[in-house]
């Protein structure tokens, strides 16, 4: 992966953590229709970041290792 070459403002990348994370919370409630988890899966798929076939597991797995990313590069880690 490529570090970015503009910088993402930190107001954004927190809603996007907010985002993901409400995701996660309804697809592990079992909240999400199965076309949009379906969608959501692959577009993680064709990046890379979702094993095949990848279930709801994996999926929330991928979300919330995406979540965990950009908290890091919002310098909430030490480290990646």
């Amino acid at each position: 992966m490529q570090p970015t070459l503009r910088p993402v403002a930190p107001e954004d990348m927190a809603v996007l953590i907010g985002i993901l994370a409400v995701l996660e919370g309804h697809l592990l409630a079992g909240d999400v229709p199965d076309h949009l988890t379906h969608r959501l899966a692959e577009r993680f798929r064709r990046l890379g970041m979702l094993p095949e076939p990848g279930d709801e597991v994996s999926l929330r797995e991928a979300l919330d290792g995406l979540n965990h990313r950009l908290r890091s590069a919002l310098g909430e880690y030490d480290a990646p």
